[in-house]
């Protein structure tokens, strides 16, 4: 198993993991476009022939209600259910943190889509930001002291 970065040219994957993300109301028939509109794509794979099993991108939109553009989104998070329960959302979240150090003065958002998701980002030092439009438990920030160096 390994993770790769997932290349904006790579459209066969993207429209692989974009139809995978189309069967959730809240990303439907625009997963395709916003995929390509991210900054950062990451995959778990289980080996190289194979299209990854699990999926996270970083976007400067993935704003819920218009504010807050330009910051560092965590988004379209996906693990295939055959190989859910591995820790392959950890190893997602590592190679995002790696992504975001790059970046020391933009702000780390993310918008749990339900409870679970927010005790996940929870147990991983998030915090609730604000309350936001269509986004009923709000918009998390992870502190910069959780990213580390």
């Amino acid at each position: 198993m390994f993770t790769a970065q997932i290349a904006e040219k790579d459209l066969r994957t993207i429209s692989y993991w974009a139809k995978k993300l189309e069967q959730f109301p809240f990303w439907g028939k625009a997963a395709l476009e916003e995929l390509l509109a991210t900054e950062f794509r990451v995959g778990v794979y289980l080996d190289a022939d194979t299209f990854p099993v699990a999926y996270a991108s970083i976007t400067p939109e993935g704003t819920p209600d218009g504010c807050d553009r330009g910051a560092l989104w965590f988004d379209h998070l996906y693990v295939d259910e055959h190989v859910r329960g591995r820790g392959l959302v950890d190893i997602l979240f590592r190679s995002q943190l790696d992504y975001v150090r790059r970046y020391p003065k933009r702000r780390i958002l993310c918008v749990p889509m339900d409870v679970y998701v927010a005790a996940f980002w929870e147990r991983r030092g998030w915090q609730k930001y604000r309350d936001a439009l269509h986004a009923p438990l709000g918009v998390y920030e992870l502190p910069r002291v959780c990213v580390g160096s």
